[in-house]
């Protein structure tokens, strides 16, 4: 169950929890699953709570730490997945209520999983779409997008006008490389669908990333895996991200050190090793470590 699932209004809000009940049945045909999404109105968690409650499923799973909240009354084994935001300011209470009430949690990145403090708990980042987020021909990508420059591009991941993404901090990065790059973003008019996100990657050159706060990005390994390189400040588990794969660079929270991280990145010609983030992040691993987690809870 979910307060964010895709609309059409909004084809990207919940992706990546459609994304994993569709990577559960594809690689886990054996589970039988429903899902609750009720992303409208305060009284959503009211009504996701209780279903949970007269649920007669084997386990219910909740997505954020409000809803594990909600549903924690549920009758079956709960199991909580939560995302980040849910583990900052007052969002932190419910969520530690939730995990010391939950059968298991799942944190999709260390930090997440330190700042709930609970030992019933395993880290799944979100999956990546590894079928979708493939390396491209970068000159098609371009046509396709109407991106007629040969200069690099250098590719904000995420709608410049959210505060909390930093673009201010990306504007500053490129005024410094000047013209020998182009600047592009990711939603410059608000969410867009998975496929240009998709094309957008592989279009471009190199993504810069200096978002305020974050929790697991996906954009970063969706960016690993179609073989795009990123430079990013250290945020969220970016840092963790770095350690595992090759094709992160990170730079301090400074235009001067981000600009000379892009720079050396582009002259070096980085390309992160796709087919190793797509075993570690694909849709495969995920959905076979969160049905070890079924399979640990169900009753």
């Amino acid at each position: 169950m979910t307060a964010m699932w895709p609309r059409p209004e909004n084809p990207a809000f919940g992706i990546f929890v459609k994304r994993e009940v569709e990577s559960l049945r594809r690689h886990h045909p054996d589970l039988g699953i429903t899902v609750l999404a009720q992303t409208v109105g305060r009284s959503r968690y009211i009504r996701l709570g209780r279903a949970a409650w007269s649920s007669d499923a084997n386990v219910v799973h909740a997505h954020y730490g409000l809803v594990g909240f909600a549903a924690s009354a549920a009758r079956p084994p709960l199991v909580v997945t939560y995302h980040g935001s849910d583990t900052r300011g007052w969002a932190l209470t419910f969520s530690r209520i939730a995990a010391r009430r939950a059968a298991w949690n799942i944190a999709v990145s260390r930090s997440v999983a330190v700042a709930l403090g609970t030992d019933r708990l395993t880290e799944n980042p979100m999956a990546v779409d590894d079928q979708l987020f493939a390396p491209a021909d970068k000159a098609e990508a371009r046509r396709r997008l109407g991106w007629n420059t040969q200069r690099p591009v250098v590719l904000f991941g995420a709608d410049p006008r959210r505060p909390v993404k930093g673009y201010p901090l990306f504007s500053a990065t490129v005024e410094l490389l000047g013209t020998a790059v182009e600047a592009k973003a990711l939603a410059p008019e608000g969410p867009v669908d998975p496929v240009e996100v998709a094309m957008k990657l592989q279009a471009s050159d190199v993504l810069l990333f200096t978002s305020r706060s974050e929790g697991s990005p996906l954009i970063i390994r969706e960016a690993l895996s179609v073989g795009l390189p990123v430079v990013s400040v250290r945020v969220g588990d970016v840092p963790t991200v770095a350690e595992v794969a090759e094709g992160v660079v990170l730079a301090d929270r400074s235009p001067v050190a981000l600009a000379r991280a892009v720079r050396l990145t582009l002259e070096s010609g980085l390309r992160p090793d796709h087919k190793r983030a797509a075993d570690i992040w694909g849709t495969r691993a995920a959905a076979d470590r969160l049905y070890s987690v079924y399979q640990r809870v169900a009753r």
